[in-house]
């Protein structure tokens, strides 16, 4: 490795590969991302030159979203697509490899963030989390009214035929009773 490009990230002694960073094979005029239309933060420092310059130098994006579309696609937690967020991942993500910290500056739009949950405006995946269990909940509460209504509407059945079979005996009985019995006979 040559001394003077010890510290220049992606640099590989390769002669086909100088002419990428020294158009004219001279230290001057070399190549740069810190003066470039874009400067290299975050994991953009260690990514390997070759994730980004497949297909060369030239014409390389510098939009967001022409890199990392599958990242926005697959997001869960806000769903990206479903809430028509902006592919621009600046808006709202720094370059980091987990995508944190994150802000969501379009929140207001979907939930006003007042009071206590100013406080937590940051902290989605909680909030997210708190939400999904909620409606969990909410779904097994459902299942378990509805069980209770068709245990309910069991034991009134139940009841019912049980009054109707009680009744019915007690009219059996009671015409038997008096179909067997003396009359008694009243004389005048």
């Amino acid at each position: 490795m040559d001394n003077e490009h010890q510290g220049v990230q992606g640099y590989n002694y390769n002669s086909a590969d100088c002419f990428a960073c020294h158009p004219q094979g001279r230290k001057e005029g070399a190549f740069n991302h810190a003066t470039s239309n874009f400067v290299l933060v975050g994991e953009h420092l260690t990514a390997d030159c070759i994730q980004c310059h497949q297909s060369g130098y030239s014409n390389t994006p510098t939009i967001c979203s022409d890199c990392h579309i599958t990242n926005y696609n697959s997001a869960v937690n806000p769903n990206h697509q479903a809430l028509g967020l902006s592919t621009d991942c600046s808006t709202c993500h720094t370059p980091s490899s987990d995508w944190q910290p994150a802000t969501f500056p379009q929140h207001n739009q979907v939930y006003q963030l007042l009071g206590r949950h100013a406080e937590i405006a940051n902290n989605c995946a909680r909030v997210v989390t708190m939400v999904i269990i909620q409606q969990h909940l909410i779904n097994v509460l459902d299942v378990i009214k509805v069980i209770l209504i068709q245990q309910s509407i069991q034991i009134i059945r139940q009841r019912v035929f049980l009054q109707l079979v009680n009744n019915a005996t007690h009219l059996l009985i009671g015409h038997h009773l008096h179909s067997i019995m003396p009359q008694p006979v009243l004389h005048f």
